[in-house]
């Protein structure tokens, strides 16, 4: 899984064989569509819950209860909204960090170059 996985971040930031990488990706969204679907379904209603918890915990203190369970257990985690479309650009990047790349090698790689020249 992982070496295929690098297999196509390097296709995407390489330009090799863009579209049979890209081909690939499609194939697993569609074999993959139930799961993806279910995992999207799980984390939505796992978001409504932890936004539900906060009101709950509140009903319990105006009911008089002590509040030492709330001590004892970790606060709700805050809402995240829905992702929204990338852009190719934004996609790049992503794509580029997942597969390690940092500017600051290009940076340095240049300087390096560009010093060695003079020397």
């Amino acid at each position: 899984y992982l070496e295929e996985k690098e297999d196509i971040i390097f296709g995407l930031v390489e330009g090799v064989d863009v579209t049979n990488v890209e081909r690939k990706i499609k194939a697993y969204q569609r074999a993959n569509e139930d799961s993806i679907a279910a995992n999207i379904a799980q984390r939505a209603e796992d978001e409504r819950r932890a936004a539900q918890e906060p009101s709950e915990a509140a009903d319990e203190r105006s009911e008089g209860k002590t509040g030492q369970e709330e001590d004892c257990t970790m606060s709700a985690a805050p809402s995240i909204a829905p992702p929204r479309p990338l852009t190719e650009e934004e996609r790049l990047k992503l794509v580029l960090y997942a597969g390690g790349y940092n500017i600051e090698f290009t940076k340095r790689r240049a300087i390096t170059e560009a010093l060695a020249c003079l020397f």
